[in-house]
């Protein structure tokens, strides 16, 4: 099928080649130049300069691609400087079978000497040169013969002028660590420092062994060119920028250095010698894909594991980033993921407004009390009435290792607690073993022997189960044992942990009154590692029930809306010993928190302890910014022992590690 050649508006003849994918080719017979590269989005790949050709003038038009052979005068012994851009080349009619050979997508261009092209009359050679586009790729094979009976050398460019959408937003790599010939400086040898290339001012660099791929990058097109080539070692990098854009003037158009960037295959530094007969092939392809692709890490044609693929990817990245960027990924970044690691859970806690709304307020009930009012004035005072007789109390807990604090509650409760419930495991909530402590430490509780139900109950010792299985697993087994006690519908059933201490007047006050509540929360003053840190009033989960059987199961959540205000107290992590607090931390259901063994470390565990802070550096579990920022850091220290368990003040001596001014603790 015969070439589409059509005649442009100054009668020189164009060929125009097509790819079955949609891309196309114009190429002028004048100098072997192609003037348009369309993908199949028919979009303009290459730079034409704005201004054109000046009327008359048989050179060149700036832009495109065109080949300069051979070039350089001082650099080759033909010192005719490209004459292959000034000459009107012929239709090869017989042309090597190089691929691919369809007319509509490629064509093939001779140029034979003259001694009127050259001021060495006597040379000869032939210049074939095919263009094609084929998948969208435009490839160019140039081939030089030596006809002659005598050697010759020659230096060769192809130069590419692409079209780009802003040469600040532009960058080339595969060049980086190369050494170059800076044209700008009375081609001064240096060599490049930066990762990638990117224009800010003038450039003109002839860069040396080159690699056979490099991609010029366009990140406002998001897109890439990729230009493979061989037999061409060096590159040539260029653009004028603003001054040496006006000093061409005659064909390059006011601007047109922000749209275009040359990056030409070259063989300059060593220039090639060929002998009679003997015959330089050259090879390069254009191609463009998106801004992912990375030179010599990433070709499209390239087959490979996708975990392979994905790896250059991500160097790809790497690789394409400025040193400010660099220091972003290579610093920044991994400083902030360990920062997240280590402070994650704070931040969390911190965010906390943003992702969890506050639980539904409590009906708070005023709570009334004066050891000189009549518990008749009291109960009138809640709205309640007062019964003939007072209910049964039963205080049923699951014990661990709180040994002081068991013996300060069940102290304050013992004028009016009829019966003691306690269940013993020999697992904790984590599933570790366990000492039956309680059954170890009993001879001190005679003073509850009478009104005793003890129970012990076997763990199931299913480690990294989640520690509320465990808990849930024995508050069934403390629902059983209560009933082996004796519980009856209407008896007042107090459930807490250990170290959430119903006040005595509390538990009389209920006991006595009608109408209460069916079930009550108790507001607890809230303190941690002693009475001499009060955090706040906000202790709500022990509560009071009026037993109901079948209804009533033994639990530590919320299960009323109804709070009874000023109800007692709540000591968290109270105790004599660090490994005590050291075992209750491995113990119980909230042990995730201990996030970093050194959490664990006694001389920090007193530190904390001293300074009133929290044991695994947590924000405030709060629900708003300002409850959260009110409550950061230590909590102060209070010097006030008013309104404390009586057992406690009268123990004082005994008891003192729970008393302001005692922060030191025991070791073993």
């Amino acid at each position: 099928m015969p070439l589409n050649i059509l005649k442009d508006k100054d009668g020189m003849p164009r060929i125009i080649l097509t790819d079955p994918n949609g891309s196309s080719l114009e190429v002028l017979l004048y100098g072997a130049q192609i003037v348009s590269w369309k993908n199949q989005r028919k979009e303009e790949l290459l730079f034409m300069s704005s201004k054109g050709n000046r009327k008359g003038s048989n050179k060149a038009k700036r832009g495109g691609i065109s080949v300069w052979f051979p070039m350089f005068g001082d650099m080759s012994s033909i010192e005719e400087d490209g004459l292959g851009r000034k000459r009107l080349w012929s239709l090869d009619r017989d042309p090597s079978p190089l691929p691919p050979s369809d007319n509509h997508s490629s064509v093939d261009l001779i140029l034979k000497s003259s001694g009127v092209y050259l001021k060495t009359p006597h040379l000869s050679f032939e210049y074939r040169l095919r263009i094609c586009v084929s998948g969208g790729k435009l490839i160019m094979i140039p081939r030089v013969r030596n006809t002659d009976n005598k050697a010759f050398s020659f230096t060769f460019v192809i130069t590419n002028y692409l079209s780009v959408s802003d040469i600040s937003e532009v960058r080339i790599e595969g060049l980086e660590t190369l050494d170059y010939f800076d044209n700008l400086i009375n081609r001064s040898r240096f060599t490049e420092q930066a990762d990638a290339i990117t224009f800010d001012a003038e450039m003109d660099r002839v860069y040396l062994n080159s690699p056979n791929k490099i991609a010029i990058i366009d990140h406002e097109k998001k897109r890439t060119f990729v230009l493979h080539k061989n037999a061409m070692p060096d590159a040539v990098v260029w653009n004028p920028w603003d001054k040496k854009g006006k000093a061409i003037g005659d064909d390059l158009g006011v601007g047109d250095y922000k749209v275009m960037i040359c990056v030409n295959s070259a063989v300059i530094e060593t220039p090639i010698v060929l002998k009679p007969c003997e015959e330089w092939k050259g090879y390069q392809q254009l191609s463009t894909v998106s801004s992912s692709y990375c030179s010599g890490q990433l070709d499209p044609s390239t087959q490979g594991s996708p975990a392979a693929l994905s790896i250059s990817r991500l160097m790809c990245i790497l690789r394409g980033l400025d040193f400010k960027s660099c220091i972003f990924f290579i610093v920044v970044i991994p400083v902030t993921i360990f920062c997240i690691y280590l402070h994650g859970q704070k931040i969390s806690y911190f965010l906390r407004p943003l992702w969890e709304s506050p639980p539904k307020p409590f009906r708070e009930i005023p709570h009334y009390y004066h050891e000189n009012v009549s518990m008749e004035t009291l109960c009138r005072l809640h709205g309640w009435g007062i019964r003939e007789s007072p209910r049964r109390v039963f205080d049923a807990v699951l014990f661990n290792n709180e040994v002081d604090m068991l013996t300060i509650r069940w102290k304050e409760m013992q004028p009016y607690v009829t019966q003691y419930v306690l269940l013993e495991s020999n697992s904790t909530f984590t599933g570790l073993i366990k000492p039956f402590l309680f059954a170890r430490n009993r001879e001190n509780f005679k003073f509850v022997e009478s009104r005793l139900t003890y129970g012990v109950v076997g763990g199931r010792f299913k480690r990294g189960e989640n520690p509320f299985y465990e808990e849930a697993y024995q508050r069934v087994k403390l629902d059983q044992l209560l009933r082996l006690a004796g519980i009856e519908d209407d008896d007042l059933l107090i459930m807490s942990d250990v170290d959430e201490i119903p006040s005595a007047h509390t538990i009389n006050l209920l006991r006595w009154c009608d109408e209460i509540p069916q079930i009550i929360h108790l507001q607890l003053r809230n303190y941690l590692y002693s009475f001499e840190f009060f955090l706040d009033n906000n202790s709500w989960r022990a509560s009071v029930h009026r037993y109901e059987t079948g209804k009533t199961h033994y639990a530590h959540y919320r299960q009323a809306d109804v709070l009874l205000s000023d109800a007692g107290w709540h000591c968290s992590f109270c105790f004599r010993r660090i490994s005590e607090l050291i075992f209750k931390i491995k113990a119980y259901s909230h042990n995730d928190r201990v996030r970093f063994a050194h959490y664990l470390n006694p001389e920090r565990i007193q530190n904390v302890i001293c300074e009133g802070a929290d044991l695994f550096d947590m924000i405030p579990e709060e629900y708003t910014f300002k409850e959260i920022i009110g409550k950061l850091g230590p909590i102060p220290h209070s010097y006030s022992a008013v309104h404390l368990p009586s057992y406690l003040l009268n123990n004082a001596e005994k008891y003192k590690f729970l008393l302001p001014g005692n922060c030191r603790r025991e070791s073993g």
